[in-house]
């Protein structure tokens, strides 16, 4: 059996474990002494949570792939994601404001949807050691904010069977999702956030390094899309399976990366601009893409899959690298 920890195989010494679940147990013992989080095992490619192990012998494991995270990792994606799910919530209330049709079915899953994007601000103020009463965006604490997050959910969920009622409330509460969206930023560019993304690498000096070579990979990374797009055209998909997922783990380093320049760098994504686009709306289009990337792939939608490789994403990292000079400038005035 290989065990992996993060697609990476390790010598991890075995003693008396006999099933995965032991092993998984010694583990994540191993990550606590740590201070990382383990966030899921695939057992011979088939991925399972640490609370829903298959009661397997160790006979039977070929791999055992255990993936860890940073604390800061897991703040910084899990604020990311609700960034994007609080957008798409917004998104939804806007067009019903205009056009003045809501869909009544999708006011429970816009309701369970505020109510997990307040669960990601708890949880994540008790990681980041943030008490929300004691800290204020704009006018008003954190905690009230939050609050008035919860009031809004309760009005649409009372209000959903009178949709004129429902529209008049939305329109006069709909600010309520700027406020929250600022709060995300604030909280990753908080010194909490700092203290803790420091806590997470090796130092400031490994972070520029790493900006550095994936600068240099940029063009390296442009002629495997192109190839890549080359080998599903021809249906050669397995050679272009492998390569694509080298791709995919460039972008996530890229990812990883930028993320955490913010918080111990002091860089406002926003800021750091190009041609009028700022950063977070460049790395925003190559998430999309990564998202439009998995769908293609689930539809063996090849044409559009080849398309987006070599047409889209590719434009999106033509200039990537002015990008990454602004950021490692700023990073070198700054540090």
């Amino acid at each position: 059996m290989e065990i992996q920890i993060n697609n990476c195989p390790v010598n991890f010494e075995l003693h008396n474990e006999k099933t995965v679940g032991d092993v998984v147990n010694a583990i994540v013992d191993w990550t606590q002494h740590r201070n990382l989080i383990f966030t899921e095992t695939a057992i011979n490619s088939n991925c399972y949570s640490i609370d829903k192990l298959p009661d397997i012998s160790l006979d039977d494991v070929e791999t055992l792939n255990c993936f860890v995270q940073s604390k800061a990792d897991v703040v910084i994606s899990s604020l990311n994601d609700a960034a994007d799910y609080c957008a798409k919530v917004q998104a939804f209330f806007n067009e019903a404001i205009t056009t003045g049709k809501i869909d009544v079915d999708e006011i429970e899953n816009a309701s369970a949807g505020i109510e997990w994007i307040i669960e990601i601000l708890n949880k994540n103020s008790e990681l980041l050691d943030i008490n929300f009463n004691e800290i204020k965006y704009k006018d008003d604490t954190v905690f009230s904010h939050i609050g008035k997050f919860i009031e809004f959910r309760n009005g649409i969920n009372s209000n959903k069977k009178d949709i004129d009622k429902l529209l008049i409330f939305v329109n006069k509460e709909k600010d309520i999702f700027s406020v929250i969206d600022g709060i995300f930023k604030m909280i990753l560019m908080s010194d909490n956030m700092r203290s803790l993304a420091i806590q997470s690498i090796d130092s400031p000096d490994v972070l520029l390094n790493t900006l550095i070579n994936i600068k240099k990979e940029i063009p390296a990374q442009i002629k495997i899309l192109e190839e890549i797009a080359v080998l599903y055209q021809t249906r050669t998909d397995d050679s272009g399976a492998r390569k694509l997922d080298f791709f995919i783990n460039f972008i996530f380093n890229y990812s990883r990366t930028c993320f955490q320049i913010s918080p111990v760098f002091g860089v406002d994504p926003e800021k750091i601009v190009i041609d009028g686009v700022p950063l977070s709306d460049k790395n925003n289009e190559i998430q999309n893409h990564l998202n439009n990337i998995t769908d293609a792939m689930e539809n063996n939608d090849i044409v559009n899959l080849s398309d987006i490789l070599e047409y889209e994403m590719k434009s999106s990292l033509e200039n990537l690298e002015i990008y990454i000079d602004m950021l490692i400038d700023f990073v070198k005035r700054n540090a």
